[in-house]
């Protein structure tokens, strides 16, 4: 039998608390007019600091620039993990890996390996605005998002494309477009594989991009277990660096392109709440690496964060506050004065949206299983990563204001502040039980 988790509410509990939301004498005032739309949108793989509107030297994604342009952009957002499975799961749930307990696995061509199932116990954002009266949709191209994950409760409609591209996805998403009505809010999510690898050369943006076409076009045949089984001959060739960059650009711009189709074509950023994200980033030679699943450093965990509001305009506002995925769900349920699940452990971004990210920096966790177990927190500039079965003297302390690449451990140099972060990374860890996912 599945345990379920303390601190989800239960459903029939749940849809009770929003029907109090949404009836005339409940809880809240009821809404005379039918809630805004919800559109939430995960680009596999995208790094951050490959946008073009957040300062990219290149016209990656001139979409999403626009996009932002109307919200707000929030420059420091971190997944919870290095790779689909947890950071997704944790989208959804609001939880961090080690409290839904989807943590391990891996895709192998078109099969999936050892991933826990998300156990049917846990609330999902789908569910929680399925119970509000909205039409849920999904359209998933990773394979570790699927009806066999676990990931897709709550989707009234579901359409899993295993590892196929941005195209594939839109005429998915033509063909739901028929079933959003006037007359009922929906939540559609779409997530996107472009720009995982293999990096395929998209024109016309790598002939834009890349000073070598031919190399460009047999490096984008590699899927990535050939790019780490050649791991070694890449990173002593700078120029073969900047060609898989060359590519995983080509696939962002690619991938920007159906996001423009998306919202022309299928849905509508008017009235609706609108939120762009990650699952995690990428490598491309930082601290050994290539692809993710590999580390916690923040070219593989920091993620992009777009909200857009029905009514309001954010300018393009820049929230720098350091945020986290799991702070999604409480920030959509906010939006649409929905009651959230009590003890998650994210927060709503609503305020900051006011405030401008003012306030006293949180701890934010993540966390990494598949080879070995790995953790950290930050807080503010400060992260440390662990491994938690190790002696602390394996810990590392990076101070992300000054050594924002990471290069320097200062764990030996700044003892108390190691001290500090040490001591609230236990108490999560003591605080925080592990549940243990089928």
């Amino acid at each position: 039998m599945v345990r379920r988790a303390p601190y989800i509410l239960p459903r029939m509990l749940f849809g009770a608390a929003v029907l109090c939301l949404l009836s005339a004498g409940g809880c809240r005032p009821a809404r005379e007019t039918t809630p805004p739309n919800v559109i939430l949108i995960t680009i596999e793989s995208l790094r951050p600091d490959h946008l073009s509107g957040a300062g990219y030297a290149r016209p990656t994604t001139p979409f999403l620039d626009r996009l932002a342009g109307r919200g707000w952009l929030f420059a420091d957002c971190s997944s919870t993990s290095s790779w689909t499975a947890p950071a997704l799961a944790s989208l959804f749930t609001g939880l961090y890996p080690r409290s839904h307990g989807v943590r391990r696995g891996e895709a192998q061509g078109d099969i999936i390996l050892g991933q826990e199932r998300l156990a049917d116990s846990f609330l999902t954002l789908a569910e929680a605005l399925q119970g509000a009266g909205y039409a849920t949709f999904g359209v998933s191209l990773s394979g570790h998002v699927s009806p066999e994950t676990g990931l897709a409760q709550g989707f009234d409609e579901f359409a899993s494309l295993w590892f196929l591209d941005a195209a594939a996805a839109h005429r998915a998403a033509l063909g739901l477009r028929g079933r959003f009505s006037a007359s009922r809010p929906a939540f559609f999510w779409i997530h996107y594989v472009d720009p995982r690898a293999p990096y395929r050369p998209r024109e016309p943006w790598i002939s834009r991009y890349t000073p070598n076409p031919a190399q460009a076009g047999e490096w984008g045949e590699k899927d990535m277990r050939e790019l780490v089984r050649e791991r070694e001959e890449i990173l002593r060739r700078p120029e073969l660096v900047s060609t898989l960059v060359d590519l995983y650009d080509s696939e962002i711009a690619y991938a920007d392109s159906f996001l423009e189709r998306l919202f022309a074509e299928v849905v509508s950023a008017e009235n609706s709440l609108v939120i762009v994200t990650s699952d995690h980033g990428e490598a491309f030679g930082e601290h050994g690496n290539l692809g993710h699943g590999n580390s916690l450093f923040q070219e593989e965990i920091a993620v992009p964060l777009i909200v857009l509001l029905p009514g309001r305009e954010g300018r393009g506002r820049t929230i720098a506050r350091p945020v986290s995925l799991i702070d999604v769900f409480p920030t959509i349920t906010d939006a649409l004065g929905l009651s959230l699940p009590p003890g998650l452990p994210g927060r709503s971004l609503l305020p900051d949206l006011e405030k401008g990210g003012e306030g006293e920096d949180r701890p934010l966790f993540f966390e990494l299983r598949r080879r070995s177990e790995l953790a950290g927190l930050r807080v503010g500039g400060g992260k440390l990563i662990a491994w938690p079965k190790t002696t602390e003297s394996k810990w590392a302390l990076y101070d992300l204001k000054s050594d924002p690449l990471e290069s320097r451990n200062l764990s030996g140099k700044d003892p108390a502040v190691f001290r500090a972060l040490g001591d609230l990374f236990r108490s999560w860890l003591a605080s925080t039980p592990e549940f243990r996912a089928p």
